[in-house]
Order: C-alpha cells, then structure tokens, then sequence
C-alpha cells in the first residue's frame, strides 16, 4: 500500500516580499522561452493521451500476511498468549494443555497422540501475529492471531478466560458471532455467514470454487448443476450436507474456529491440510459423485441397483486422489481376497443381496484398475454410465467400451500381479 501523502501550502497572508528589478532579457531569449512553453504544452497533451494502465483488481486470494499490529492486551492474557504460541511451534504437548481450560481425558488423550510441531520461521520473520483482540468481560477474551505453520502462516481465533488470576484457552465462545447472517453468490455457490467470518470469507469461497473445479474435472460432472448452499455455523463442530430436489446444502464451521491458511494457494492448502480446503473437498466430492451418478447412493429402496457400492468406491478414490498424502494401498482388498479373487466376481456387488465380503474395498480396487488400466478420465465416465445403467455389464460396456468378462479377467490378473509384486 502506497504511504499518505501529506500536502502542506504555505500562507503568505501578512507577509512582505521585496522584489528588486532584473535587467529585460534581450529579444531571442524570448523566443526561445516561447517554444519552450509550446513544448511543454504539446508533451503534456501527448502524455494524457496515453491510455492508463488497468487498476489493480480485488482478488480472493491474499498473498501478504497482515503486519504486526501493537495492540494494548493486558500483559498477563500476552503471557499466555506468547507461551502457548512457543509450544505450538515447539510441540509442548503438556504446556499446550497447561494454558487451556481442563477438557475431558478422550481430548486430552487425543492432542497427545497429535500434537506436531508448527515450526519456526527460517527468515526472521515473526513467529505469530495479534491482528485483533478484544477483552469483552472482565474475564473473558478473544485474539485474532496468525501464526507461522508448517512454512505459512495459520490464522485463528484463539478464546480465553480468566480463571483465579490466571488467563487461559478456552473453548469458542458464540456469543461472539451475530446475526444477521450476510450473503453472496459466486460461480457455484449462494454463501451465508456471519458478519464476524467477513475478514476471512472471500477466502473461503475461493478454496470451494478451486475444490469444485478440481472434483468437476475428475469425476466429469453436469455442466448444469445448480448452486450449492454453504453456510457458515458456529454451534456446532461437525462438517454436515444434505441434498434433495437438487438443492444441495452444505453447514461448514467458521473459519475462525477451524483456522486456515489465508496466504495460500489451493495447491499449498491441500498439501498442508488446511481445514477450509479439507471440508470443500469432503463434502463436494461426496454430493458431486452423488449428483454424476444419478443419485444412486440416494436410492436404497431398490437393492438390484448395486451402483451405490461403485459410487462409494469412487468418492473413496477422488479422497485419495486429492488427499496431501494419498496412499493407493487404501484403495486394495486385504491380500488374502487377494489370493481368492477366482472366487469373486465385481458383478456381484451389483445386486445387494448378494453382496460378498468386503465389498467397498472390492469395488474400491476395481475403480482403481479402471485409472490404472483407461485412465483417470475414464473413472468419470463410469460414474455417469452408473445412473442409467441396469446392471454392471452395462455401466462397463457403455463406459469403457468392453464387455463385463473381459473386465472382470484383466481385473483379476492385475490384483494378482500386484500381490506377486508386493511379495518380493
């Protein structure tokens, strides 16, 4: 951002100015001042001509982390934030737990077992930043603060309470959100939320908008689907959607609860598990495989149409697929159905009632074979073939252009080439 730029004019009211006569220049001198004045006259006409350059636009992704703000919090909520800060970045599980409020022991046992180092910045830069905070009680808090995290800067609202003199983190407090809810629409989504997510929410949108254009792609989705509704909550911690008639909605924790990347790219963000970009694509691959494949998982009531199986198997792929660490083993039958899979046919996880053992995993390897074996693409096209199909040998032959016997023996031949191949 340019600095202000303060204009001072002088007053001469009251002031006395002596002037003492100059010599008359002679004539060509004249002249020449005059051509001097037409030529600047004629370059200042040139130079408006010139077409300005485009303003800079407003863009849903920052890319500069707000600078340290001096804010006046009382030394003793400082002290407790700057400690945990130190812990975070150092992994201090017991201190981490020494500045919050005592939650239950399955918590307690939980941060143990996942608590990681945030690190610290390499370059000098800070470790953490207070961009807000308020001190709404007399014993309670809440800081804005952006931390250094795993190479980038992690923001959150932290929440904290004093109790016998001493502050500590505390849980969300939601009477910090209001109503009313705000609204937006971009490409793909009609967006609710609180007035208090403002500061982050353009951000939001953007990892769902890049999430949707990602799973689109994969999974070959209509180019005619209606816009999904998220909506921003604050009572609750669970990622939730639902969907009928087309109208497909999805409850998403505030970002100040959850925390976020805000300086990052969608790439970045998946890589460094943002909870932002984990939600998008957990929640919009599950309702866009629905949505490609007709809805199919949607319709128990007609067990001969096994295509929910398929249909699960490819949401568990598109996971894997944009997971920050995907692992394709995950996506494998145990290797002892591997060794038996003369017994198996993929056509029976069609018909519900005579599902086999294991069939998500079953149907889960037989999706992985068709990227393996046709190509990623070819995963979308047999989503879509799932809807209208009335049996897997449909789906297979109208998708990948092969009959169901010859499918199921390459299939075969290849999970059996991987157990040879895991066994040397």
């Amino acid at each position: 951002m340019s600095p202000d730029i303060e204009w001072q004019i002088g007053d001469e009211t009251g002031e006395e100015t002596i002037r003492y006569p100059t010599p008359r220049p002679p004539r060509w001198r004249k002249w020449i001042l005059w051509a001097v004045m037409v030529l600047g006259v004629g370059l200042g006409i040139a130079y408006r001509s010139i077409p300005e350059p485009p303003r800079p636009t407003s863009t849903l992704l920052p890319t500069v982390t707000p600078a340290p703000t001096k804010l006046a919090v009382p030394v003793k909520l400082y002290e407790t934030i700057d400690r945990e800060a130190q812990a975070l970045a150092d992994g201090d599980v017991e201190t981490i737990l020494a500045v919050r409020l005592p939650e239950n022991q399955a918590w307690i046992d939980w941060k143990r077992t996942t608590i990681e180092p945030w690190g610290h910045p390499a370059d000098n830069g800070p470790l953490y930043t207070i961009i807000a905070f308020k001190l709404y009680a007399s014993t309670r808090a809440w800081a804005d603060v952006s931390q250094f995290r795993n190479g980038q800067y992690f923001r959150e609202t932290r929440f904290y309470r004093q109790v016998n003199s001493q502050w500590l983190r505390t849980q969300p407090d939601f009477a910090f959100w209001r109503e009313p809810y705000q609204s937006f629409q971009t490409k793909h989504f009609e967006v609710s939320y609180p007035p208090e997510d403002n500061a982050l929410i353009l951000m939001v949108a953007y990892r769902f908008e890049a999430a949707y254009v990602q799973v689109c792609a994969d999974l070959d989705c209509p180019s005619d689907l209606a816009p999904i509704r998220l909506m921003i909550y604050t009572d609750g911690g669970q990622l939730h959607w639902s969907g009928s008639d087309r109208v497909y909605t999805i409850d998403m924790l505030s970002p100040r609860i959850s925390g976020m990347y805000d300086t990052v790219g969608d790439e970045t963000a998946r890589r460094l598990g943002d909870p932002v970009t984990r939600a998008a694509y957990q929640s919009l691959i599950s309702i866009l495989a629905q949505i490609t494949s007709g809805g199919i998982a949607w319709m128990p009531s007609d067990p001969t149409h096994g295509g929910a199986f398929f249909t699960s198997a490819i949401i568990a792929w598109e996971n894997n697929r944009v997971s920050s660490h995907p692992d394709v083993s995950q996506l494998l039958p145990p290797p002892e159905l591997i060794t038996n899979t003369q017994l198996v046919r993929l056509a029976s996880l069609w018909d519900t009632r005579l599902t086999p053992s294991n069939p998500e995993q079953l149907a889960a390897s037989g999706i992985l074979f068709i990227e393996q074996k046709f190509g990623a693409s070819s995963v979308g096209k047999f989503l879509k073939a799932i809807g209208p199909a009335r049996s897997f040998a449909q789906a297979i032959e109208a998708s990948l252009g092969v009959d169901e016997a010859q499918f199921e023996q390459q299939w075969k031949d290849w999970l059996r080439r991987l157990s040879v191949k895991a066994g040397q």
